[in-house]
C-alpha cells in the first residue's frame, strides 16, 4: 500500500533522469510562432481578437470546420503557381523537405502525432495560398466577359521570377478578382496578423526559389512584398522576416535594427522624479499647455516631446481591426524574447492618453487620429480594452517611459497651467486677439496723450 502511495515520486524520479534541460532551451530558441496563454486571450476570448475567421496558416487552426472552406481555394492557390511556372509539384515537395525539422522548430506546440506527410501537405498549400495573396495586385483589367480575362499585374518578384500567367481570370473568382480584392482581402490580411496564424517565410522563400531557374537566395523580394500588400512605404530590411507579423511589426516601429532603448537623451533635465505612467488625458495635458502634433510617416512609432510642450505623436488609424492587431502585435513582443517592446509601449503611452471621447476628438483634430468606428466614444473603449492587455515592465531606459516622467513635469508646472490657461481663455479665437491688441493701442495712446499734457505743462512754466 505504501508503494502505491509513492508510485508518483518513482515516476517522477524516472522523468528526471530522462529530462534535458539544455535540449529544452535549444528548441525554445529556435521558436518564433507561440501559443497563446490563457491569460492573454482571456480578456478577450481567441475567438474575436486571436484566432482567424477566413483560412488558417499552419498547425494551430488548421482542420477547424469554419476554415475548411478555405482549403479550395489553397489547392488553387497551388494550381495557378504550377500553371505559371510550369515546375513539377514534387520539386516544390522536395523543397519543403529540407527544412521541414526547421520549419517544425518555428512552433513551440505542435502535435508530435503529426506525420511528415501531413506537415508537408499543410505548408505547401499554406504557403502556396499565402504567395498567391501576397503576388496578386487588385487593379488588373479584367474583361467583362463571364471566362475572359486580362493578364495580371504582379509585384516586382512576380512576372520576371515567378513565371508568367497562363491561366484565366474571371470577375467571379470569390478571391482572386477585383471584388475578392475589396472584400475576401480584407479578412483574409487580418488574419495573417494573427500570431497563432502564421507560418515561417522560409517555406514562403523555398516555394519561391522552387519555382525559379536555381537557388536565389533574395529575402529582399519576399519583405517587399509583405510590405506592399500592407501598403505600407518600402524601406530596407535586408534579413528574411520570421513570419508575416514580424514584417509587419517592423514596418510599424521603422527601426528594424534598434532596440527600444537606443534613442537620443531628451532635450532637458528630468528636474524632479515622478513615478508611474502618464496619469494624464490628453485633454488633461492640453489644458496644462502641452500641444499635439503629427509625426511624420516614416518615423514609424516613434514619440517625442520638446522643450517648448510639443507633443509629436505618430498617426493612427482607428478601426474594427485596430483592436485585433495591436494585441497579437503586443503578445508576440511578450511571447518573443527577441522582439523588443516598442508596440506594447507605444500601446500603452496612448491607452494613458486617451480614457473619454473628448481625448480622441482633440487627438482627431490635430491630425493623429483617424476614427473609422463611428463615435469618439467607441474609439476611447476600444483603447481603454486594448490596454487590459497590456503587461510592460517599468523601464527607467526606456524612451516612451522618460516622456511620461517629463509631460509629469511639465504639467505639474504652475507656469505652464496658467500660460495655458491664460491661451486657451483669452487667447483662443483671432477676435480675442484682436480685442487684446485694440486694448493695448488705445492704452498706449492714453498713456502718450497723458505724458504729452505733462511735458506740455512743464514746458510753459
Amino acid at each position: 500500500m505504501e508503494e502505491d502511495r509513492l508510485a508518483w515520486v518513482a515516476k517522477l524520479e524516472s522523468r528526471s533522469r530522462e529530462y534535458d534541460d539544455a535540449r529544452y532551451l535549444k528548441k525554445m530558441s529556435k521558436t518564433t510562432i507561440y501559443k497563446l496563454p490563457y491569460d492573454i486571450v482571456n480578456v478577450s476570448g481567441p475567438s474575436s481578437t486571436y484566432a482567424p475567421r477566413m483560412a488558417s496558416f499552419g498547425p494551430y487552426h488548421h482542420g477547424k470546420p469554419h476554415l475548411k472552406p478555405m482549403e479550395f481555394h489553397k489547392e488553387r492557390a497551388l494550381y495557378r503557381i504550377q500553371a505559371r511556372t510550369q515546375v513539377p509539384l514534387s520539386r516544390f515537395v522536395y523543397s519543403l523537405m529540407q527544412v521541414e525539422q526547421q520549419v517544425r522548430d518555428s512552433y513551440c506546440d505542435i502535435d508530435p502525432d503529426m506525420s511528415s506527410e501531413a506537415f508537408l501537405k499543410m505548408m505547401l498549400l499554406d504557403g502556396c495560398f499565402m504567395l498567391e495573396l501576397l503576388l496578386f495586385d487588385g487593379r488588373l483589367l479584367q474583361s467583362p466577359s463571364l471566362n475572359g480575362g486580362a493578364e495580371p499585374a504582379y509585384a516586382s518578384v512576380g512576372r520576371e521570377d515567378f513565371g508568367s500567367p497562363s491561366y484565366i481570370l474571371s470577375r467571379f473568382d470569390p478571391i482572386f478578382s477585383r471584388h475578392g480584392k475589396k472584400h475576401a482581402f480584407t479578412l483574409l490580411r487580418r488574419d495573417m496578423l494573427m500570431l497563432e496564424n502564421q507560418i515561417p517565410l522560409l517555406v514562403l522563400k523555398r516555394l519561391l526559389d522552387a519555382g525559379k531557374e536555381g537557388e536565389v537566395g533574395n529575402s529582399v523580394d519576399l519583405n517587399r512584398l509583405i510590405t506592399k500588400f500592407f501598403d505600407f512605404p518600402s524601406f530596407s530590411m535586408p534579413d528574411l522576416g520570421l513570419h508575416v507579423l514580424d514584417v509587419y511589426r517592423k514596418c510599424i516601429i521603422r527601426r528594424p535594427e534598434q532596440s527600444s532603448n537606443q534613442h537620443a537623451p531628451l532635450p532637458f533635465p528630468m528636474g524632479i522624479d515622478l513615478i508611474g505612467g502618464c496619469a494624464r488625458s490628453a485633454k488633461s495635458l492640453h489644458e496644462a499647455g502641452v500641444k499635439f502634433r503629427r509625426s511624420k510617416r516614416q518615423s514609424g512609432l516613434n514619440i517625442k516631446f520638446s522643450r517648448y510642450g510639443v507633443l509629436t505623436l505618430p498617426f493612427i488609424k482607428i478601426d474594427n481591426h485596430t483592436a485585433p492587431v495591436y494585441m497579437n502585435l503586443m503578445a508576440f513582443e511578450r511571447m518573443h524574447p527577441e522582439a523588443g517592446c516598442q508596440v506594447t509601449s507605444y500601446v500603452a503611452f496612448m491607452d494613458d492618453l486617451i480614457d473619454t471621447a473628448e481625448d480622441v476628438s482633440l487627438l482627431s483634430s490635430n491630425g493623429i487620429v483617424r476614427n473609422d468606428l463611428g463615435s469618439d466614444d467607441a474609439a476611447a473603449n476600444l483603447f481603454n480594452r486594448v490596454g487590459d492587455n497590456i503587461v510592460l515592465v517599468d523601464d527607467s531606459n526606456d524612451h516612451t517611459c522618460q516622456i511620461k516622467r517629463q509631460l509629469k513635469v511639465y504639467a505639474s508646472s504652475a507656469w505652464n497651467v496658467w500660460r495655458a490657461h491664460l491661451r486657451h481663455t483669452y487667447f483662443n479665437n483671432p477676435w480675442s486677439l484682436l480685442s487684446l491688441s485694440a486694448a493695448i493701442f488705445l492704452l498706449a495712446l492714453t498713456i502718450a496723450q497723458t505724458l504729452y499734457s505733462i511735458l506740455s505743462y512743464y514746458t510753459r512754466y
